[in-house]
């Protein structure tokens, strides 16, 4: 069974900040360490998500592993228009004005990761990535968008 959990986890200690709604039933036999940060996310049983980690926008399947410092999902800015910052494009933003009427861009896209999935230390998955069941993401491995399963992704130099 899969639960969704809205903000801010810090699950070692046992603290909860800013739920919405009822308090989070967490998944069976799932471990987050200290530092992580949850927000608009579902997790998996069995799974697992290391120190400093923060997970944004994602649904993460059974018996994943999720090493330090792995960033998800943080939002995108376009790069094609007269300036990368929000109030240019977004009527819905951080900065709270605005120089447009509707939202142009969307820099926020769903984060898709399958069963038994691997994802090592620092690794960064941005925007609508979908990594199929059973991938390894080595550590230090990022800023790519394809789908993967029964994959290893490593960078190399």
């Amino acid at each position: 069974e899969f639960i969704t959990i809205v903000r801010r986890l810090y699950a070692r200690e046992k603290k909860l900040i800013k739920q919405q709604n009822a308090a989070p039933v967490l998944p069976k036999n799932t471990v987050f360490f200290k530092g992580v940060e949850i927000i608009d996310s579902i997790i998996g049983e069995y799974s697992y998500i290391a120190t400093n980690s923060i997970v944004c926008r994602c649904s993460i399947g059974k018996f994943c592993s999720i090493d330090p410092n792995v960033v998800i999902d943080l939002g995108e800015h376009p790069t094609n228009f007269v300036s990368t910052a929000p109030i240019f494009y977004c009527t819905d933003n951080v900065v709270v004005t605005t120089f447009c009427d509707s939202t142009a861009f969307d820099g926020f896209s769903r984060v898709t990761i399958g069963h038994d999935v691997w994802i090592g230390t620092s690794v960064v998955i941005r925007n609508g990535i979908k990594i199929g069941d059973c991938a390894i993401i080595a550590a230090g491995a990022g800023n790519w968008r394809c789908t993967l399963i029964y994959y290893c992704w490593q960078c190399s130099g």
